[in-house]
């Protein structure tokens, strides 16, 4: 019997502690709780709103109690860098090399080029890129005219920079100088969609 009477004290003992813990729990959480009537920016940690991923952009962005939202992307006019790697080999070989088409935009809004990289096994490669809408290739506008001339260790490189907007549907093609050639090139287009 005593073991019992034990048993029954400490046990109302715990739960006694238990509902000082949670309660406890609840003052400091309304300690810190802020309320309608402070500042609404989310420049504090400790002001009211709710962090979500917004459907339409992925965009990382915050919502207040009056139902404004912020973008939490860092955005000064661009969007997310997004690179296109291609490698073309042996383009002396290339049959069409005046309208090789290298990549198609096909992402419903305009793809803006900040800069263009290249490199190859050999010293003076020169060609040129060049953009065009996908139902006429003789009405192309150069993107850019480049050598890669830079010497490395193994490789030559050169690279361009520049906005340069490339309409959608258009398509990027290339130009190789017939009288260069080279095992490869490998180009890199660094740009940004104007929908991101």
């Amino acid at each position: 019997m005593a073991l019992k009477k034990k048993l029954r004290i400490f046990s109302v003992i715990g739960l006694f502690a238990i509902a000082l813990v949670i309660s406890g729990f609840y003052i400091g959480a309304f300690d810190y709780l802020p309320f309608p009537e402070q500042d609404s920016s989310p420049d504090a940690i400790s002001d009211f709103g709710i962090l979500f991923v917004r459907s339409s952009d992925n965009h990382l962005a915050y919502i207040n109690e009056n139902g404004t939202e912020t973008d939490l992307i860092a955005n000064s006019g661009s969007g997310v860098t997004k690179n296109i790697q291609l490698t073309i080999a042996t383009p002396k070989d290339l049959d069409e090399s005046d309208t090789l088409p290298l990549w198609s935009n096909e992402s419903g809004t305009t793809f803006t080029i900040t800069s263009i990289k290249a490199c190859s096994d050999k010293d003076n490669v020169d060609f040129v890129l060049k953009y065009a809408a996908p139902t006429n290739f003789t009405a192309s506008t150069t993107l850019a005219t480049m050598t890669i001339s830079t010497n490395g260790t193994g490789v030559y490189y050169t690279s361009v920079s520049g906005a340069t907007e490339i309409p959608n549907t258009n398509i990027i093609l290339f130009d190789n100088d017939a009288a260069d050639d080279p095992d490869y090139i490998k180009i890199t287009i660094l740009g940004w969609f104007a929908s991101e």
